[in-house]
């Protein structure tokens, strides 16, 4: 449960614009998960000897965006109206 209420009804009025946000446990788990890949794949983009062809390689290989960075919008245009509609979705 997210304790600040404008971002709690950011986070429930996201799903109506394509952005899916997890809820704890389940980015907990896709973190541990990506924390063992990293230290046991010698191919890693996180491992130090992994050839990157741009640096930013690092970000986006492993990278979980919850279809934030696949949207139609800039994040910062639709903040206040998705917080808007969370709030009558979520009860924020």
């Amino acid at each position: 449960m997210v304790k600040n209420r404008a971002l709690a009804a950011a986070y429930a009025g996201a799903g109506r614009f394509g952005v899916e946000v997890f809820e704890p446990a389940t980015s907990t788990a896709l973190k541990a998960a990506m924390l063992v890949h990293d230290l046991r794949n010698p191919l890693s983009t996180a491992n130090p000897s992994t050839p990157l062809a741009n640096p930013m390689d690092l970000f986006v290989v492993g990278a979980n965006h919850g279809g934030l960075w696949r949207s139609a919008y800039a994040p910062r245009s639709v903040l206040g109206i998705a917080a808007v509609l969370g709030m009558f979705e979520s009860r924020a």
